[in-house]
């Protein structure tokens, strides 16, 4: 199945392909062939109703065999005719509804009644292994996803370009740079936290939040974090997986 540009992209900027700039603008092309002739379709009926219908159909057909042809700047081309003939703005597109605002993580609530420090270091330690496990592993699949992925289209004769599959896998590594950012500093706070008592543990717990602060700080600035959940090749959750830990933890703190 060939690439979608939101691949590609995520494949040039974040992984660090070379992509050809013409394979990248023909694939734009295509792109927007599909969606304005899909566009153009809906508006068949006003077509069929105007005195010009049969050669504006015709442009249609002649922008139709442009693209199959491949010469889609050519299609492109003759769609604006079309649009020029039509010389009737599209209806207003009804109005999308307010979205709702992103709910907040859910945080945990403190319960006076089990408020054991050690028992929430316990449990906060284990909820962040968890996390930095999962977020490993989902890494670990993103990347065979997007090799197996350029495997195939290698694979398919009707794709112009090819990746170069020695320096995709090499290249591919930093998606796990994301680890270089939340590393291991805050699970071993925990532990160090564990073994201390009294005003040593209050510090060390201080200490522990001071590197969540980092993390949230890194989750929000990164650039491959801010895209790495909308790569186009796997759905995955792993800003998000963070995000909601680390504001647990916070509170638990």
């Amino acid at each position: 199945m060939p690439f979608t540009l939101e691949q590609l992209d995520f494949l040039s900027v974040h992984v660090g392909v070379a992509i050809p700039p013409d394979f990248l603008e023909n694939k734009r092309r295509a792109e927007e062939f599909k969606k304005r002739s899909a566009e153009m379709a809906t508006r068949s009926d006003e077509i069929k109703q105007r005195g010009d219908a049969a050669a504006l159909e015709a442009l249609l057909e002649q922008a139709t065999a442009a693209a199959a042809a491949k010469d889609l700047a050519g299609a492109l081309d003759l769609l604006d005719q079309v649009e020029a003939g039509l010389a009737a703005p599209e209806p207003s597109p009804p109005s999308l509804p307010t979205s709702e605002p992103e709910a907040a993580p859910k945080v945990a609530m403190r319960d006076p009644s089990k408020d054991g420090a050690f028992f929430k270091l316990q449990k906060s330690r284990l909820e962040w292994k968890e996390a930095r496990d999962k977020v490993e592993s989902d890494l670990v699949s993103l990347e065979q996803t997007i090799l197996s992925e350029c495997k195939q289209m290698n694979a398919d004769p009707n794709e112009e370009f090819e990746f170069d599959l020695d320096e995709l896998a090499a290249k591919s590594k930093r998606l796990h740079s994301i680890m270089d950012g939340i590393d291991e500093r805050l699970l071993e706070k925990l532990d160090e936290a564990l073994k201390a008592q009294g005003e040593q543990r209050a510090e060390k717990q201080k200490e522990a939040a001071g590197i969540i602060q980092e993390y949230q700080a890194f989750l929000n600035s990164d650039p491959l974090v801010a895209r790495i959940d909308n790569s186009g090749f796997m759905n995955t959750s792993i800003r998000q997986t963070f995000v909601n830990t680390l504001t647990n933890l916070a509170a638990n703190l």
